[in-house]
């Protein structure tokens, strides 16, 4: 079985493997290359001279049958890329457990906030402007925080026993 398949990806292939070949198999068009071909020519390289058609189809078809190396097609790649699920996917995930989203504590935010103002204020070309912004940040989360904190009575300490 000889498969073909451009020759531009033949030649990045190459040029992968021997940084220094040159544009000299790069035409106008794109022509298909077959097995055959390349089988030649790697012959011609150190270390190619065992290699035959039979082994340029294996390394060329060696992802063919990987899950993970599937091809995508082009409503796929731009729903992976912006997060969302296609109709097929969500039925799937509804049949899974729910994940269960952990949120973040008050203390644990402003923690973090609290790094990264000291971060930004050991940096020279932090703005004033980003420095103003986290402390904003800063005093709305400390507002929640004590906004959901219960103040405790004097008589509380002095319950009966």
């Amino acid at each position: 079985m000889t498969k073909n398949f451009k020759q531009t990806t033949l030649v990045k292939s190459w040029r992968r493997i021997l940084p220094s070949v040159e544009n000299t198999l790069i035409g106008e068009e794109e022509e298909e290359v077959s097995a055959f071909d390349l089988a030649n020519f790697s012959k011609s390289f150190t270390g190619g001279e065992n290699v035959d058609e039979e082994n340029i189809n294996e390394w060329i078809n060696c992802d063919v049958n990987d899950p993970e190396l599937e091809r995508l097609s082009d409503e796929q790649i731009v729903s992976g890329a912006l997060g969302t699920v296609s109709e097929s996917e969500g039925e799937e995930e509804e049949n899974d457990e729910v994940n269960e989203v952990k949120q973040v504590s008050h203390e644990a935010a402003l923690q973090h906030i609290d790094g990264i103002i000291i971060y930004l204020e050991e940096q020279d070309d932090t703005t004033l402007c980003d420095k103003m912004l986290l402390k904003k940040l800063q005093s709305q989360v400390k507002k929640k925080s004590f906004q959901t904190k219960k103040q405790q009575l004097v008589t509380d300490f002095f319950a009966d026993k």
